[in-house]
C-alpha cells in the first residue's frame, strides 16, 4: 500500500519539480525575470508535455519529446518577451541549458542508488529527496538574485557562445540517447560518465562566468596602469615647468 503511494506521489510530483526547475533555471541563466502569469502557463505546459511524453509507447520519442517540448518553450518564451533585444542564439544557449540543469542532480544520484542495490522503495524516496532539494536550490538562488553572464557579454564573444551552444546540444542529444538505451532496458549503469555528464554541465555555466571575471579583473589592471601613466606624465610635465 505504502509503496503504491510513493509511486502515485512520484509520478505525480516529478513532472511538476522537474516543470518548476527547468523554468527557474532559465529564470535565473536568462536574468530576465518571466512575470507570474508567464510562469504559471509555462509550468502547465511543460507539466502537461512531460506527463504526455511518458505515455508514450515509443522509446525514442519518450526519449525525445519531452526534452524537445521543453526547449521549444522556453525558446518561444525567450523570444516572446525580447530577452536580450532577440538574440535567439542566447535564449537558445539557456534553454538547452535549463533542461541539462534540471536533470544534473538527479541522473547521478539515480545510478548511485541503482548501483547500491537499493529497493524499489528507497529509490523513489531518494527521488524524492533530490527533486525537494533541486527544487530548494533554485528557490535560494532565485530569492538571492543569482545572475549568470549578461546577454550581452555571450554575444560579443560569438565563437565563445557558438563553442557553449554546440556542447549544450551535444550534451542534451547524449542525455536522450542515455534515456532511450534507458527506456528499452538496454542501459549500462555508469556514474563515472554521469559525473562526467554533470562536470561538463557544470562547466558550461561557469567558464563564461569565469572568463567575463578575467575581462573585468584585465580592464581594471589597464585602467590602473593608464591612471599611473597618466600621473607620470603630469609629473613630468610639473618638473618641466618647475625647471623653467
Amino acid at each position: 500500500m505504502f509503496h503504491s503511494f510513493l509511486n502515485l506521489l512520484n509520478a505525480l510530483t516529478w513532472s511538476a519539480f522537474e516543470a518548476f526547475a527547468m523554468i527557474s533555471w532559465f529564470d535565473i541563466l536568462s536574468g530576465q525575470k518571466i512575470t507570474k502569469h508567464k510562469f504559471c502557463m509555462l509550468l502547465l505546459l511543460i507539466y502537461i508535455g512531460s506527463m504526455v511524453s511518458n505515455g508514450v509507447g515509443s522509446p525514442f520519442v519518450r526519449a525525445t519529446l519531452a526534452s524537445t517540448i521543453n526547449i521549444v518553450l522556453l525558446y518561444y518564451i525567450g523570444c516572446r518577451e525580447r530577452f536580450w533585444h532577440d538574440s535567439h542564439l542566447v535564449i537558445l544557449l539557456c534553454a538547452v541549458v535549463s533542461t541539462l540543469m534540471t536533470y544534473g542532480l538527479m541522473n547521478p544520484v539515480t545510478q548511485l542508488t541503482t548501483l547500491a542495490g537499493w529497493s524499489v522503495q528507497y529509490q523513489v524516496i531518494s527521488n524524492l529527496c533530490v527533486n525537494i532539494v533541486t527544487t530548494f536550490v533554485v528557490i535560494m538562488l532565485r530569492c538571492f538574485r543569482f545572475k549568470w553572464v549578461p546577454g550581452e557579454f555571450l554575444q560579443a564573444h560569438m565563437k565563445q557562445l557558438m563553442c557553449l551552444l554546440v556542447i549544450s546540444i551535444f550534451l542534451r542529444i547524449w542525455g536522450n540517447y542515455q534515456a532511450y538505451h534507458f527506456a528499452r532496458n538496454h542501459y549500462t549503469m555508469s556514474i563515472w560518465r554521469e559525473l562526467v555528464w554533470l562536470l561538463m554541465i557544470v562547466a558550461i555555466v561557469l567558464v563564461p562566468m569565469l572568463y567575463r571575471y578575467y575581462e573585468q579583473l584585465q580592464n581594471k589592471v589597464e585602467q590602473h596602469f593608464e591612471a599611473l601613466s597618466a600621473s607620470q606624465y603630469y609629473v613630468n610635465q610639473l618638473e618641466k615647468l618647475l625647471v623653467y
